[in-house]
């Protein structure tokens, strides 16, 4: 560093986070902004001063297989060829991003991570430059906050039958938090004979993690980057661009389903208890076995990115009371997100602070509205209207019976500036049945 350069410092807005809502958009934007403090012994010339902003996603594993690439590349010059003076001097930088950006993530053989580095170059040929890096955190939301204190948290109907056997309906959430501890869903079924009586239900949470050592073309346009981008890739002699499968099978949630009762203009309601960690009743375990153990069965966020994704899927198996009636198989996406924490629930514009309006903000005449299109501000861009819809897939088993589904919810995002009370019950109008059940766990199935 040169002698009259006491400090380089980088002093990003918002903490150095940035929070982003709802899913990925290419379409919308957000501001990384913040303030360049130089403090100077004397006055120097200075040729160039540059801010960068890097993005980074690196894929390793235990075969020696390494992939590096940049997934954000940008670069503002700040001044050229001027004179700065002794004492302390801020210059402001501003970056766009695009909305489509992956979050800041961390899994066990792979990251995402993110970067502001400043480079300040004296005109002097004899002068060194300085480099001064600061790291960020790039955050993603599905939700604003947890399930229960939204006025209508975001669920789908699914419909669909077995032809002449069985018909369905089921309401599942689309979204939910990491650190949930129960899943409330509710199931109708319509034997249409003898054949299509169940016996019970199954349910899987299935988390699906992919690492690849070179991205796909489709990504490389989704996000943007340069194939030249790829900053390293170190593979074994044949051994594919996808790491291998992998499985950690739990055990699951049985539900036996009542003969008696007409579970079709009876709905009935399960609110399904799950832990995050397989649990071993073995007291002779090790605690570095059950540590490992634990960090396999970690339920992560919801993520895509060039080099990993990460995803979730409900899985339905309805045995029949009649063994010769093959089960039928259902699978259905779910997104899982983390939520803001307690500090990030504040919006900055200027020197004013405005929360995001509270529940009973939301359920007035005439709320107050958040202006989001002023400058510098760290707000949430409007939420796609496609939420959850694109990745919206039921599997079903055998192939050669018919199944059909409807969305009986539209995905409409939650707009905090209307009117959130509904305008009809989303409760069943028939009567209801709710169990409640023992605590179970998840099922795991990692592709990689």
């Amino acid at each position: 560093m040169n002698n009259s350069i006491i400090a380089v410092d980088i002093l990003p807005d918002n903490d150095g986070k940035l929070i982003m809502y709802g899913a990925p958009n290419k379409d919308t934007f957000h501001v990384v902004s913040g303030k360049l403090r130089i403090v100077l012994s004397k006055s120097i010339k200075i040729k160039q001063i540059i801010m960068k902003l890097k993005g980074k996603s690196e894929y390793s594993d235990w075969e020696n297989q390494y992939s590096c690439i940049n997934v954000l590349k940008l670069d503002q010059t700040l001044v050229e060829r001027v004179t700065i003076p002794c004492g302390v001097s801020d210059l402001d930088f501003e970056f766009s991003v695009p909305g489509n950006i992956p979050q800041t993530y961390v899994t066990s053989f792979g990251l995402i991570r993110y970067k502001l580095v400043a480079l300040v170059q004296p005109a002097s040929l004899l002068a060194k430059y300085s480099r001064v890096e600061r790291g960020i955190h790039f955050a993603r939301h599905y939700l604003p906050c947890r399930r229960e204190l939204l006025p209508a948290p975001p669920t789908k109907v699914y419909r669909g039958q077995r032809k002449e056997i069985l018909k369905y309906e089921l309401d599942i959430p689309t979204v939910i938090c990491v650190n949930e501890k129960s899943l409330l869903i509710r199931v109708r079924l319509n034997p249409l004979c003898d054949q299509g009586r169940v016996k019970k239900i199954s349910f899987d949470l299935i988390q699906s993690e992919k690492y690849r050592i070179q991205p796909t073309s489709q990504d490389l346009a989704e996000f943007s980057i340069d194939s030249t981008q790829l900053l390293g890739n170190v593979q074994l002699s044949g051994s594919s661009s996808t790491k291998r499968k992998r499985s950690h099978p739990i055990k699951s949630t049985i539900l036996n389903i009542p003969h008696d009762d007409d579970t079709w203009n009876n709905p009935l309601i399960y609110n399904l208890p799950f832990s995050q960690y397989k649990h071993n009743n073995n007291r002779n375990s090790s605690n570095s076995n059950l540590a490992n153990l634990n960090r396999k069965n970690h339920l992560k966020s919801t993520i895509k990115s060039p080099l990993m994704k990460v995803r979730h899927k409900l899985k339905l198996v309805i045995n029949f009371e009649n063994e010769s009636e093959k089960r039928l198989e259902l699978g259905f996406p779910v997104i899982v997100t983390t939520i803001p924490e307690e500090g990030d629930y504040l919006l900055y514009n200027g020197n004013n602070y405005a929360g995001l309006p509270s529940y009973d903000d939301a359920l007035l005449d005439d709320p107050t509205t958040v202006d989001y299109s002023a400058n510098n501000v760290y707000s949430r861009p409007h939420t796609p209207s496609s939420l959850i819809n694109s990745e919206s897939e039921i599997y079903s088993d055998p192939p050669s019976r018919n199944q059909s589904r409807s969305n009986t919810r539209p995905s409409t995002p939650i707009n905090y500036s209307e009117d959130l009370r509904p305008t009809t019950s989303t409760t069943p109008t028939t009567k209801e049945k709710s169990t409640f059940l023992c605590p179970s766990t998840w099922t795991f199935i990692t592709t990689q």
